[in-house]
């Protein structure tokens, strides 16, 4: 049974394939020097792989979901409670038990643990799994941590989980599970903190909630959380929860200091839940945030600026493709698309004092936000002085009226292959 059990600390364990999302996570978490994590070990992939769905009975239920389509609620709900008791009634091979027994007792047979899902498809960069499948909180002995394992299993395929699968493509045989049993906390304060905004998509403010006891409180909404965003040395308080503050300022800081290099051990933004006890931070999970705004790319290495046309011409809403490929082809202004939205690159232009003159005169006009941001920025001698000479985003339009007339011929010609679609 090679790699059914691994510790949280066997690099082994970092492999996404093996322990899943949050397992991989965890196991990361514990090679970064100095970051608290509680031990623990991974029941990997593999061993619910060969211990469940090489099950006939198992095979035949999967076999259908992958036949059952978006939409089809009633066949989900069926399936969902089918495989779902299939595999909690699986009975464990006794040399599993042994050596599940044996790494307890190493760990501390009668100490609760956290028993909790860990998806091979979870906390993956581009999708959130987060919260399909289940957790078990302190689960004490072999026979109860036993049998937790089997429902995280078989919560693999909540009815959630299953419609998430056929939404975005992934092939229910495939997605695989792992699951972890962690020590628990006795945590006096428990909750999350974003290393940037999720909803401003602001990377240099870092978003702390907290509540008072398990985590579990603020995830089921029995607690309303407090809440503070820490930005440039200011804390700012910005949700009263239930009762007294639980954490000083100071300890704010320590809380974000630790966000801070596992964002930067892990190379992005991060969403992490944590917990307090015996004046210590204990981390029990990291995941990406997927829900930012998508950074701009430099071409060239040094910061770049630039303003959205869209609401400089009062198109907030994201444009289509198609409308983006149309303005990038017409010259009229240089074009770069993020995010759905349009915006020109105007670096160069406001490397010169005329330049950005121009640029405040149109911002004051149509966006007084922007034209206070962009004094801002111009209020950085160093960056302005920074800037190398290139090509100008406002004075790039070459020949407008040729530009239109070959418009003209491309419509009348109604050539669907002249366009070109992003």
């Amino acid at each position: 049974m090679e790699n059914y059990l691994m510790g949280l600390k066997d690099k082994g364990a970092q492999k996404l394939s093996l322990s899943g999302g949050k397992g991989a996570s965890l196991a990361r978490l514990h090679g970064i020097p100095d970051i608290p994590v509680p031990d623990g070990f991974v029941v990997t992939a593999r061993c619910y792989r060969d211990l469940v769905t090489t099950g006939p009975e198992v095979q035949r239920l999967l076999k259908a979901l992958g036949e059952i389509r978006e939409g089809q609620t009633d066949g989900i709900k069926q399936l969902s409670l089918e495989i779902k008791a299939q595999i909690e009634r699986i009975v464990f091979p006794a040399s599993f038990i042994r050596e599940l027994a044996q790494t307890l007792a190493d760990y501390g047979l009668s100490s609760p643990y956290a028993v909790r899902s860990s998806a091979t498809a979870e906390d993956l960069p581009g999708a959130s799994f987060a919260g399909q499948q289940d957790t078990f909180l302190n689960v004490c002995g072999a026979a109860d941590i036993g049998k937790a394992i089997a429902q995280c299993w078989a919560s693999l395929f909540n009815e959630r989980a299953i419609a998430y699968r056929i939404k975005n493509g992934f092939e229910h045989d495939q997605v695989t599970i792992a699951v972890v049993v962690q020590k628990m906390v006795d945590s006096q304060v428990a909750g999350v903190m974003f290393t940037a905004d999720p909803m401003t998509s602001d990377r240099f403010t870092t978003v702390v909630e907290a509540v008072r006891g398990l985590g579990e409180e603020l995830v089921s909404g029995r607690q309303n959380p407090f809440e503070w965003k820490l930005r440039d040395g200011q804390v700012q308080k910005t949700g009263d929860g239930d009762g007294e503050t639980p954490l000083e300022e100071a300890r704010l800081w320590e809380l974000a200091k630790l966000g801070k290099r596992i964002e930067a051990a892990f190379g992005c933004e991060q969403d992490i839940e944590w917990c307090y006890a015996g004046e210590a931070f204990y981390i029990v999970q990291a995941r990406p945030i997927t829900t930012l705004y998508p950074p701009p790319q430099s071409p060239d290495g040094y910061k770049h600026c630039a303003i959205s046309v869209g609401h400089l011409q009062m198109m907030t809403d994201m444009v289509l493709p198609l409308g983006i490929s149309m303005l990038q082809k017409s010259n009229f202004f240089s074009v770069m698309e993020l995010g759905g939205h349009m915006y020109m690159d105007i670096t160069h232009d406001i490397k010169r004092a005329g330049g950005r003159m121009r640029v405040l005169s149109e911002a004051r006009i149509k966006d007084p936000l922007l034209h206070e941001v962009l004094k801002k920025i111009f209020d950085r001698k160093d960056y302005l002085r920074s800037i190398p000479d290139g090509p100008k985003g406002l004075t790039t339009i070459v020949d407008r009226w040729g530009v239109l007339a070959g418009a003209f011929k491309t419509y009348r010609r109604n050539n669907e292959a002249e366009l070109t679609l992003m």
